[in-house]
């Protein structure tokens, strides 16, 4: 079966349950430009229940809302200013900053229909797990939230007497307000999940993106402070340390600054690790590892600990230089050329005009899966992952 998950961007579809009675003023709104008046935009929700508009005077002048300027057909998030009920029209703002803060709030004509990702709420935790948060919002809604979305911590794991980590989420208690942004709603289950994640609450970049952080960058003393058995283990590669004398405000600032990564179990090693929980301890082991990719949402980093990734030379297309000698892996033969593998990440192609010093026959005989070549570049182009090879060895030599 193919993993595919089909998406729609439509408002019609995004705004399915939504109705005059479910909206309230400071409420962020989803839709599209539909046209362009002389006063401003009108905005279709892709529902009857309600029409809405954008005055030019409340379009932000600095136009981090519109970078490129305002479009029709463009999707655009906006918050409630007015509401005229006579015409059930919802006048915007596209205010980033009241955006931002728009806290979403209980209404009488609400339901799980109406509630879309990316709404802010205030919540109370229920219930406190190994595995995450159970929170109620808006009186009658029950969410949770998993370990990968609380909030990163600038303190580090307390080793207990017995040599153990307590759970993130033993610092919660129940019963105590905290806010969250719906990361999706599950209409079929009746099931809401939350991030309590700095930069999604705040509506910001990750910290790894302030950072500058780039792929196959590498982290040496990265601090494991999360072991999930069979799983795989959250590390600590920056932040800026929490002192004794530090109050709430402070850790909360250096929270900010904390970059934490994933390693996944298939990527502890280059062999198979059975028993993560028995080579490695939260709060105490420390690891190195490279960058190999990035994930917004959960403001993390994906990591791997493989001794022969760590020791590559060439992880992303930026490290390959023009003119530079290689040693490849064939891969396969297509009609286009032959696809060979430089590393884990980088894949070049050497053209058929370029298999060897004179026109070969029978390729396949020299060009086995598996084989190693030594090849130079011919050209490269990162943007596009394009990297071009030549086996002749005249200019390989």
């Amino acid at each position: 079966h193919h993993k595919n998950i089909t998406v729609s961007l439509k408002p019609s579809r995004v705004n399915a349950g939504l109705s005059y009675g479910s909206v309230h003023v400071g409420m962020a709104l989803y839709g599209a430009i539909a046209s362009v008046e002389e006063h401003g935009y009108t905005v279709s929700l892709g529902t009857e229940e309600l029409s809405a508009f954008l005055p030019l005077t409340d379009v932000s002048e600095d136009s981090t809302a519109f970078p490129g300027g305002v479009r029709v057909g463009q999707l655009v998030e906006c918050v409630v200013k007015k509401l005229q009920s006579g015409k059930k029209l919802a006048i915007l703002t596209s205010d980033q900053t009241m955006l931002t803060g728009s806290v979403t709030k209980e209404l009488e004509d609400s339901t799980i229909d109406s509630l879309q990702p990316g709404m802010l709420v205030n919540a109370a935790v229920q219930r406190v797990m190994e595995s995450g948060l159970v929170l109620r919002f808006l009186t009658s809604y029950v969410g949770t939230v998993d370990l990968s979305h609380l909030p990163a911590r600038a303190a580090l794991p307390q080793i207990e007497g017995d040599g153990s980590v307590p759970a993130p989420t033993s610092f919660f208690r129940e019963k105590t307000k905290v806010q969250g942004r719906i990361l999706y709603v599950d209409i079929g289950s009746k099931t809401v999940g939350l991030s309590m994640r700095q930069h999604v609450v705040s509506r910001c970049a990750p910290t790894y993106h302030n950072m500058k952080v780039k792929m196959g960058q590498r982290f040496d003393n990265a601090l494991v402070v999360r072991v999930d058995p069979g799983v795989g283990m959250m590390v600590r590669l920056a932040g800026d340390e929490v002192n004794e004398e530090d109050d709430e405000d402070e850790e909360k600032e250096k929270s900010k600054t904390v970059l934490e990564g994933w390693v996944h179990i298939s990527n502890v090693a280059d062999d198979k690790v059975d028993k993560l929980e028995k080579h490695y301890k939260a709060g105490r082991s420390k690891v190195s590892c490279r960058v190999t990719g990035f994930s917004w949402i959960d403001g993390l980093v994906t990591l791997t600990m493989k001794p022969s990734v760590l020791a590559c030379d060439i992880m992303v297309y930026e490290d390959v230089k023009d003119g530079a000698e290689l040693r490849v892996k064939v891969v396969k033969l297509t009609d286009k050329g032959c696809l060979v593998a430089v590393s884990e990440g980088v894949r070049g192609l050497i053209p058929p005009g370029h298999y060897a010093d004179t026109e070969l026959k029978n390729p396949e005989k020299l060009l086995v899966p598996g084989k190693m070549l030594k090849v130079r570049v011919l050209a490269v182009h990162a943007p596009s992952r394009k990297l071009i090879l030549t086996n002749k060895k005249t200019l390989v030599n």
